[in-house]
């Protein structure tokens, strides 16, 4: 049974065995319960009220005690010789969500901040996603993208985790899809410039034209300069080519040739050939600059510089040093390779100076030379220039004088080419401008000789 200690105005009101439960009453209410194990249940809404003191006020001490340590602010309990505080710590709550960064592209990586988080956690958990499914292993701040995620929209779970466990996984932003990459080696030859033109009454020779612009990330550009860096191409992107045509030869005496179009892969441009010069009376014009110089006519008691290279495409046309005689040879256009010939011989000796040399590439497997200059008109031998080799970017021959009234054209240039090898595992096959495609080992060859677009 149950003893009941009342206590109002007149004190204790009863008085019963208490070998069982005890309970104390105010106003007839239970507010606190002593059961015959010493259980004590408080049944008011109040608050339970312990010593306090500070810590000089400890009591001599026995396990179970507990108390509020008024030096510190916190309750204390002792238990195996020590008074230890009681603190409660909490699950930590999030605030902000995680944000992920980086470029969605296959080996790139990715990174994860942890979002803000309250109740002081003390370490972070992480689990990337490729479309909502874990990826076994990918348990750290960052993830390097593979091709298993092409794709794939990414996300992060993130955890917190303090002393009273590991708070619910929050998910960050979304970023993708996942795209692959891969890099592509090129050739991208310009269009050859036009040979100048020439004529009566001089009998001077036209300069011949500069070749296209060269650039390579198989071998050596034009120019002299090594290799340039291989281009990173992303799936699914369609790329741009662009095939520079060759330049016109100048029709006559006074005619200069015209420059070869530019040739474009992606970001790499190359700049089309420099028209040559022509055997205008009585004085004789320069050869235009280009990826190579088109090079200088015939020019009386005169040196004249040849049109000007592009750096790291091609060479300067060949000079003319004048004679003091009408009847000159005309300089050669520049190459990729080396610079144009200047004008040879006095009088009417009718050399024709070489234009300078192109450069060999084994991008398609095999070594072919292209980038080659025009040579110079003779003297007086009366004959058109020759023409360019048409998609090799090879540049026009100037044209010869003519002591007559004939007009004398420079040859024509010759259009460019631009050749793309692909790895043969990455090789989409989407083209459009109908290349030539070859392998050469591992790798697809495109030879664009028109222009057209390729999707990686």
């Amino acid at each position: 049974m149950t003893a009941i200690i009342n206590a109002n105005n007149s004190g204790i009101t009863q008085t019963v065995d208490l070998t069982a439960s005890v309970a104390f009453q105010t106003a007839n209410t239970n507010a606190l319960l002593i059961d015959s194990t010493q259980n004590i249940n408080c049944a008011s809404t109040a608050a339970l009220i312990v010593p306090a003191g500070t810590t000089a006020n400890r009591p001599t001490a026995s396990s179970g005690m507990l108390r509020y340590n008024t030096s510190n602010s916190v309750f204390e309990a002792y238990s195996t010789g020590n008074w230890s505080s009681l603190t409660q710590t909490f699950l930590p709550v999030n605030s902000v969500a995680p944000v992920i960064s980086g470029t969605v592209t296959v080996g790139q990586t990715l990174s994860s901040t942890t979002g803000t988080w309250s109740n002081t956690p003390t370490s972070y958990g992480y689990q990337w996603r490729a479309n909502t499914t874990n990826i076994t292993n990918a348990t750290s701040s960052t993830f390097v993208l593979t091709s298993t995620q092409n794709g794939a929209n990414m996300t992060c779970n993130v955890t917190a985790i303090n002393a009273a466990g590991t708070a619910n996984a929050i998910t960050s932003n979304s970023l993708g899809p996942v795209v692959s990459q891969y890099t592509a080696n090129f050739l991208v030859i310009a269009g050859g410039g036009g040979g100048g033109g020439a004529g009566a009454p001089s009998g001077r020779g036209a300069g011949g034209g500069g070749a296209g612009g060269y650039r390579t990330s198989a071998g050596t550009s034009g120019g002299g300069a090594g290799a340039e860096s291989s281009l990173t191409l992303t799936a699914g992107t369609v790329y741009t080519i662009t095939v520079g045509a060759g330049g016109s030869g100048g029709t006559g005496q006074g005619n200069k040739g015209s420059d070869g179009g530019t040739s474009v892969f992606s970001s790499i441009s190359s700049t089309g050939g420099g028209g040559g010069g022509t055997a205008a009376s009585p004085s004789a014009t320069v050869g235009n600059s280009g990826g190579s110089g088109g090079g200088t006519a015939d020019a009386v008691d005169t040196t004249r510089s040849g049109g000007a290279g592009t750096a790291n495409q091609g060479y300067a046309g060949g000079q003319n040093t004048g004679n003091a005689s009408e009847g000159t040879n005309g300089s050669g256009g520049g190459g990729a390779g080396s610079q144009g010939t200047a004008n040879a011989g006095t009088g009417n000796d009718n050399t024709h100076p070489a234009g300078g040399n192109g450069v060999a590439s084994s991008i398609t497997g095999s070594s072919v030379t292209r980038g080659s200059g025009g040579s110079g008109g003779g003297a007086n031998d009366s004959q058109n220039g020759s023409n360019g080799t048409v998609n090799y970017g090879n540049a026009g021959g100037g044209g010869s004088g003519t002591g007559g009234s004939t007009a004398i054209a420079g040859g024509n240039g010759g259009s460019g080419v631009v050749i793309v090898s692909i790895p043969t595992a990455s090789y989409s096959g989407t083209t459009t401008g109908s290349p030539t495609v070859t392998t050469n080992g591992s790798n697809t060859i495109l030879t664009y000789n028109a222009s057209g677009t390729y999707t990686a």
